[in-house]
């Protein structure tokens, strides 16, 4: 899902949008995306601005060191 996201940046999605982005079928698969989004947030890797979720500075930087 941070993938999906650093893919994405500079768009930003909503955290509604996002099971329907990543095709998201039945209950398991949407929570699975709904806690990944809380556990993200708290480790410092997305940053939530009101309904929209994109990646935080760190997960940004850390993308581009990887990139090379």
């Amino acid at each position: 899902m941070l993938a999906f996201l650093l893919d994405q940046h500079p768009t930003r999605v909503t955290a509604d949008e996002l099971p329907f982005a990543l095709d998201a079928k039945g209950f398991a698969e949407k929570d699975a995306i709904a806690r990944a989004v809380r556990e993200l947030t708290a480790v410092g890797l997305l940053r939530p601005e009101g309904e929209l979720i994109e990646p935080s500075r760190a997960a940004l930087h850390f993308e581009r060191l990887e990139r090379g």
